[in-house]
């Protein structure tokens, strides 16, 4: 189960991500979700997960 807090019309999901970048800090890691949107390597985070 994914921790998912869910309020009249809105949802709020609990997920993890890092910031993989090169050596020169000239380039980011970066995800594409849908068109147009872009997120950090991750993923959701499960009830009782061990961090």
């Amino acid at each position: 189960m994914v921790i998912t807090i869910k309020e009249e019309g809105k949802r709020f999901g609990a997920r993890v991500g890092a910031i993989i970048y090169n050596e020169e800090q000239t380039k980011i890691l970066l995800e594409k979700q849908r068109e147009n949107r872009y997120m950090f390597p991750g993923g959701r985070i499960d009830l009782y997960e061990d961090s």
